[in-house]
């Protein structure tokens, strides 16, 4: 799985979620065709199909979250807390001083 996500690069949430809505698909594919057209031999090989989905899904979602709490990290914390208001500040005051100034 590791040369999956390097070869197709699932870097950004918005991928990684795409790609779990399309395992759901197959998911429900699968499960669709057991119920209607249950024999005996493509039953195990679509069993088997379903584990490696489920398998692939988990190690989505927990890609997906592992991203998510990069985002709520203290790093990024910081910057919208802390920096990002006195930057905004200190342009605001700037803009109003060159506005008075004319």
């Amino acid at each position: 799985m590791k040369n999956f996500f390097t070869k197709f690069k699932l870097h950004t949430i918005k991928s990684i979620e795409k790609e779990i809505i399309e395992d759901q698909k197959r998911l429900n594919k699968i499960e669709y065709i057991l119920r209607e057209e249950y024999s005996e031999p493509d039953a195990f090989i679509l069993e088997h199909e379903m584990i490696e989905i489920k398998k692939y899904d988990k190690i989505l979602n927990l890609k997906r979250q592992h991203k998510l709490d990069r985002r709520n990290g203290w790093a990024s914390r910081f910057i919208w807390s802390v920096l990002a208001p006195i930057i905004v500040a200190v342009l605001v005051s700037l803009l109003i001083n060159i506005l008075i100034k004319n």
